[in-house]
């Protein structure tokens, strides 16, 4: 089976399959800790600062590292280059910052956020998957996927 990359076009803007799934791991995060709010009995407004914080801090963060790590510093400003682990330590930093400001203790913020992250990671992996991105080991099973 040949898979190609998922992309479509909507006007002048062109959608990926990285960018959807990384869109929908906000959304499914955002959700997921509003309902862990809603469960404590707390303000169910925090999750969308909480979301918008970890978004902003993740992606400078995993644009900062890619730099460090390549030294191309033009990727400030193209469409790729993000690390995970930049994306990682800069979305902490934003939520802790976001608690410190909030007075919110930070080993609350980050038990409310455990989970989510999980879950957003393993969505933002289809995107990965769904652009041709990190696919694994060439194989001749059957059942293997073919990318041109």
């Amino acid at each position: 089976m040949t898979l190609y990359p998922l992309t479509f076009q909507l006007g002048p803007l062109t959608i990926t399959g990285y960018g959807l799934m990384m869109m929908v791991a906000f959304l499914m995060a955002g959700w997921a800790i509003q309902v862990d709010l809603r469960r404590r009995g707390m303000n169910e407004d925090y999750a969308a600062d909480i979301v918008f914080a970890a978004v902003v801090g993740g992606i400078v963060g995993a644009k900062i590292w890619y730099v460090l790590l390549t030294g191309e510093w033009d990727a400030l400003f193209r469409r790729g280059g993000f690390v995970w682990y930049g994306g990682f330590l800069g979305g902490v930093a934003a939520v802790l910052g976001l608690g410190w400001w909030r007075r919110v203790p930070g080993r609350w913020a980050m038990e409310l956020t455990a989970a989510p992250l999980a879950l957003g990671y393993a969505l933002g992996r289809v995107g990965c998957f769904l652009v041709n991105d990190d696919y694994g080991i060439p194989s001749t099973l059957p059942w293997a996927m073919k990318f041109p």
